[in-house]
């Protein structure tokens, strides 16, 4: 069921970094499930903006927020990649996202491809984040 969740919130991360639109605050509360047996997922987008340029402005839920973000420096569409990681984190290892939970990763009992996802989006440097159509095609979603 994680499989199928990540690979259509990606889908929609990617479509709307496409658009040059960064969420800026993905979490789970921002997930809304439109049919009981959870084929269709949509991404409230409330905070979410179009940009041509990095983005100094801070906002989103601090579990979920990047390095960058906490300490006030410039950001991009990599924002996005890093609270995906912690949501899809979340979602593996059924623990409440509280500040800087992500610090304290725990990946025992996670597979090499699942590990290796989530390294892929989890990066301290948003440079080597890998960008959401990059992800699509991990192993993982496969």
């Amino acid at each position: 069921m994680v499989k199928h969740i990540a690979k259509q919130l990606l889908e929609a991360i990617n479509a709307c970094h496409d658009k040059n639109i960064v969420h800026r605050d993905i979490k789970l509360e921002n997930i809304l499930i439109t049919k009981i047996n959870g084929d269709k997922l949509t991404l409230t987008l409330d905070l979410a903006m179009k940009c041509k340029h990095p983005l100094i402005r801070g906002c989103g839920s601090i579990p979920y927020m990047t390095p960058e973000m906490l300490s006030k420096s410039w950001n991009d569409k990599s924002i996005d990649i890093w609270s995906f990681g912690c949501l899809v984190y979340v979602l593996l290892i059924d623990v409440a996202p509280v500040e800087r939970f992500i610090s304290k990763l725990n990946s025992d009992g996670l597979s090499m491809d699942t590990k290796d996802f989530l390294m892929k989006m989890l990066q301290e440097s948003p440079s080597k984040r890998a960008p959401a159509a990059e992800l699509l095609s991990h192993q993982r979603l496969i």
